[in-house]
């Protein structure tokens, strides 16, 4: 096994380089949610897409995601403050 660290920019350089690696089982990418968060805030910059061009097959931890706002927002759900 050889583990080739490919840090920076949210994990998107590491993806793509994954993401254009053939597809034979020999290649993995260890990601986090920010994995399906950061082609949404590159506004189409990214070139690949999760759930396109990935396949999950397992999950090695799960954690809880909290949204924050500021206390001076007058929201209390996640609907108020989409709406």
């Amino acid at each position: 096994m050889v583990v080739e660290a490919r840090p920076s920019a949210g994990g998107s350089i590491g993806a793509a380089h994954v993401a254009r690696s053939p597809a034979d089982g020999y290649t993995l990418l260890l990601a986090t949610l920010s994995h399906v968060t950061n082609p949404g805030l590159t506004a189409g910059k990214s070139t690949w897409h999760p759930a396109d061009d990935f396949s999950g097959i397992v999950e090695l931890v799960n954690a809880p995601v909290v949204a924050l706002v500021p206390a001076s927002l007058p929201v209390r759900t996640l609907k108020e403050f989409v709406e």
